[in-house]
């Protein structure tokens, strides 16, 4: 069984659920957001999918309080997880670094990828102007205040399509470099209009970062979907 993105908190339920499962002969294997759904394989055979990860996540720096608690809750779930799946070597080695607890033998590397027939079939959302897109976050460790910067030097008519939450720190530098007009934040989308968002563009942006812990899996979807993407290293 797989859920994934379905539980918004754990609950009893979920408990007994789990009973319910092992009983059945179910095995689960879970990812997330939200973190809450790892509550459902307790009591099961239990293989976790962790593309990202959860109380250490650079994206999601937690109050000291907050770190406490989801750390204590994250550790009580990996001890009875039977195998923990990541995408890259240097995740494994984070969450043996921060749960030395952790046997090593419980991970299996499965490399992030695409899916080829779901980007061979997205349609084609193209604009009548120069047309840089970022489909994602903005964070700490990928900071597009210098890309934001560098863009008010171009001396052609473009437009900058941003595909995901931008937070209000990023919407002022924004508009204290005049680009509002040229930026527009397009919100959270469905990964279908997402490709054909990647599809359609002249450049695709790619925030690198020194943390090693997740490659973001759009950067295979870019690689087939434009013949130019732009990547900057923090």
């Amino acid at each position: 069984m797989i859920l994934k993105r379905t539980i918004s908190r754990p609950s009893g339920f979920s408990i007994l659920f789990g009973l319910f499962c092992l009983a059945m002969g179910v095995n689960f294997f879970l990812t997330a957001n939200p973190y809450a759904v790892h509550h459902y394989g307790g009591a099961a055979r239990w293989t976790e999918i962790h593309s990202s990860t959860w109380a250490f996540n650079p994206f999601y720096p937690f109050s000291w309080r907050r770190y406490l608690i989801d750390r204590h809750i994250e550790a009580k779930l990996l001890k009875n997880m039977d195998n923990i799946i990541v995408t890259n070597k240097e995740t494994a080695d984070g969450y043996i670094k921060h749960y030395p607890f952790l046997d090593c033998q419980k991970f299996t590397i499965i490399p992030a990828g695409y899916d080829y027939k779901e980007v061979q079939q997205a349609k084609l959302d193209r604009g009548k102007k120069f047309r840089i897109v970022y489909t994602g976050i903005f964070c700490k460790e990928r900071n597009p205040e210098i890309f934001f910067k560098s863009i008010t030097n171009l001396n052609i008519d473009f437009e900058m399509l941003i595909a995901g939450e931008v937070s209000p720190q990023y919407i002022k530098i924004i508009k204290n470099l005049g680009l509002n007009n040229r930026v527009k934040l397009l919100g959270y989308q469905s990964h279908e209009r997402a490709l054909a968002l990647q599809k359609g563009a002249d450049i695709l942006l790619l925030l690198g970062w020194s943390k090693g812990y997740q490659i973001p899996a759009k950067t295979f979807e870019y690689f087939w979907s434009s013949p130019s993407y732009f990547r900057y290293k923090i």
